[in-house]
């Protein structure tokens, strides 16, 4: 194949997260003039490089460090840490303020049901009442959540409310059986199980309720369990 499948237009590349960025570079490195030689500043600046890209809009504490060991003709990246003393939120910066709050964040398509489209202020919303939830039933950070769910928005809602505490989020497919699910919770020893009723697939719908009665039963570790309905 001699041509390429896409290329963006001449607009889309000036107004790319990836061209405003390589101008930052450009004002300070003016030979910085395509994204070939942003890729060779790269190489020869691992720490600014990094540095600029944590100062592009993560929320965070960066610490002091920016590697360690320092970053140095030939040393292996492969032992480098970047931002060691660092702390950092996934679902604070996935959900954190910007433009377009109402965007749809998320459009959910599943079987036999029109598309479901939440904006990002509905998805905070929702995660911001499942935090509540899971702090209540007494979620710690370091805690364990598992979440036993086909892949639907109520699936993402619980990984961001579970990680907005500093909570470790496990989950597995609602179509695994029950030695595949306790196979994979039992190593992580969750305190919350979120779990649906079922699931559709081809057509048809499955009910796993029996299942679950058998998960729970094999889960010591758990303190509480949410069913999720997914059948009207």
């Amino acid at each position: 194949m001699n041509e390429p499948l896409w290329t963006p237009t001449s607009e889309r590349v000036d107004t790319s997260q990836m061209e405003a960025f390589r101008r930052s570079v450009a004002a300070q490195y003016p030979d910085v003039t395509d994204p070939v030689a942003l890729h060779e500043w790269s190489l020869r600046n691992p720490d600014e490089l990094w540095r600029r890209i944590w100062d592009l809009g993560i929320v965070g504490e960066p610490g002091d460090v920016i590697s360690s060991p320092p970053c140095a003709a030939g040393v292996d990246l492969r032992s480098v840490r970047f931002f060691p003393e660092s702390s950092f939120n996934l679902a604070e910066n996935l959900l954190a303020e910007r433009a377009g709050t109402g965007t749809d964040a998320i459009v959910a398509w599943r079987e036999g049901a029109p598309p479901r489209r939440l904006t990002w202020t509905e998805i905070r919303r929702e995660v911001a009442a499942v935090r509540a939830a899971l702090e209540a039933d007494g979620v710690a950070p370091g805690d364990r959540v598992a979440a036993w769910m086909p892949n639907v928005v109520e699936t993402v809602v619980a990984m961001l409310a579970a990680t907005a505490l500093g909570a470790v989020f496990t989950s597995t497919s609602s179509d695994f059986g029950v030695a595949g699910v306790l196979d994979r919770f039992g190593q992580t020893e969750p305190v919350v199980l979120i779990a649906a009723d079922g699931y559709r697939y081809g057509g048809r719908r499955f009910d796993v309720t029996d299942r679950l009665a058998e998960v729970a039963a094999g889960l010591a570790s758990l303190r509480r369990i949410v069913v999720v309905a997914m059948f009207d």
